[in-house]
């Protein structure tokens, strides 16, 4: 997502949810996003604007684990605003094509057509798997009779689901099998040969 935003040229709207509208609306999402030493690679620009961002005892934190647990060792979730800057954040956008990335066991990428019922059932299952947490609040404030505060689970997933599938309707769907380790600047090159 970096290099497409300092590379590509593109915007950023969001990390992994965003806002979506049935039209195919597509509106940010400016939820501190999760940083990791392997997505700074290559890119000096975005990992000085980032080591900025930490305090002394933050970025000798950041260092020590790394140097211990690895490139997944460290982490942080920052501001994409004062990450990326604000000039690179756009507010709005329009679904033009749907790319899923998904992981997978083979060494090679693959990108293969999806249909909008496939697609729109997993998007589905990904935001029902983010609001779990909640799941079992709403499902007790529901048990009592007479009380309509929350949706029902089978009422938010059929929701979301029709606004996917109208949302992906007449655009070109597809699925991106990213091999399980893969490098961002691998998903990068991946991507750009599919999308750019």
């Amino acid at each position: 997502m970096y290099q497409l935003v300092t590379i590509g040229g593109w915007r950023f709207l969001a990390d992994d949810l965003t806002i979506i509208s049935h039209d195919g609306t597509i509106h940010t999402n400016p939820n501190p996003i999760a940083v990791y030493p392997y997505n700074l690679k290559g890119l000096p620009e975005i990992k000085k604007n980032f080591l900025a961002l930490q305090s002394f005892i933050g970025r000798f934190q950041w260092y020590l684990f790394q140097g211990l647990f690895g490139e997944k060792g460290a982490t942080r979730r920052v501001s994409p605003v004062k990450l990326l800057g604000n000039s690179n954040i756009a507010k709005i956008g329009i679904l033009e094509e749907v790319v899923s990335l998904v992981r997978w066991d083979q060494p090679n990428f693959e990108i293969r057509q999806t249909t909008i019922d496939e697609l729109a059932t997993c998007a589905t299952s990904t935001i029902l798997a983010e609001i779990r947490q909640f799941r079992y609040e709403y499902n007790a404030w529901n048990s009592i009779p007479g009380c309509d505060l929350f949706p029902k689970s089978w009422e938010i997933a059929k929701s979301t689901n029709q606004i996917f599938t109208e949302a992906f309707a007449g655009r070109k769907l597809s699925v991106l099998c990213i091999p399980q380790h893969a490098s961002p600047s691998e998903l990068y090159s991946a991507l750009s040969k599919h999308l750019l």
